[in-house]
């Protein structure tokens, strides 16, 4: 399993390259896409077709070659194979006929654009592509308003207002992120609320394929209410007592005395822990 660039060529890795030149076949989403890859790096492979259309079909026919001793990659158009890309049938049937199989890791939409987004990523929902008919978005979009971590959708190039608007009634006036063309040449970024998205140009474009990142529930990434480390800095480099350290930090930042007290204890504990 062979992760591919997602648009900038340079993202391949290089144990990518090592199998993919090593391997007796390469099992390919499109060949054509596939092919292109290969001449800019020089490799010269068998290029079995495998799509969502012959997926079963190509499934049986990989298994017994690679029953026979030959070894294969699979690769989709771009990202990781598997990842609303065609990929976890044959999986299926190897594991099934006890075939090791073997991921490569490397480019991800998903990965690359959460990481980018701002949001917490300590737990999130990959949900691929919405379902086509209104009605199912509309359920979805409903069954996603208490999830606490954000969640990611793809999307094609055309009515991504609309999608966007959808989600905005559903789910209010949410953080988002969306990415457009990601790692291509025309990237295109956007990162605000709901409400500056649907004003945004990037939600007007009619070409490339976005990844757009939903807040959750509670963004957990907030800022903290008051600055640890100046009152760290208070108590531990310039020697003001719990008490003035404390009346200071809750006056700059406007928060309760009771709050930053709590913080305070356990630096005071910590100094006292390291001090032996």
């Amino acid at each position: 399993m062979v992760a591919t660039p997602i648009g900038n060529l340079g993202d391949i890795t290089i144990r990518a390259l090592e199998v993919l030149n090593a391997v007796d076949f390469v099992v390919a989403e499109d060949t054509r896409r596939t092919r292109g890859l290969f001449t800019h790096y020089g490799i010269s492979k068998e290029l079995i077709s495998h799509h969502r259309f012959n997926e079963r079909k190509r499934a049986r026919e990989v298994v017994a070659r690679l029953k026979k001793g030959q070894s294969g990659a699979l690769v989709t158009d771009a990202g990781t194979p598997g990842l609303s890309d065609p990929g976890a049938v044959l999986v299926a049937a190897c594991h099934h006929e006890g075939i090791r199989v073997v991921p490569v890791p490397g480019p991800s939409a998903v990965a690359a654009v959460l990481s980018a987004s701002g949001f917490s990523a300590d737990s999130f929902l990959f949900l691929g592509f919405p379902p086509p008919k209104k009605g199912k978005r509309e359920r979805l979009l409903e069954s996603l308003k208490n999830a606490k971590g954000p969640f990611i959708f793809y999307h094609p190039p055309r009515k991504v207002g609309r999608f966007l608007e959808e989600v905005r009634e559903a789910l209010g006036n949410r953080g988002v992120f969306i990415a457009r063309e990601v790692t291509k040449l025309h990237e295109e970024l956007m990162s605000g609320s709901m409400d500056e998205a649907l004003a945004h140009p990037i939600v007007a474009r009619e070409l490339g394929e976005y990844t757009i990142v939903v807040q959750g529930e509670s963004r957990v990434s907030e800022p903290e209410e008051f600055s640890k480390e100046r009152l760290w800095a208070l108590i531990a480099e310039h020697g003001l007592t719990l008490k003035d350290a404390v009346e200071t930090v809750a006056k700059e930042f406007n928060v309760k005395r009771s709050r930053v007290y709590e913080e305070a204890l356990k630096i005071k504990k910590r100094l006292e822990d390291d001090a032996g």
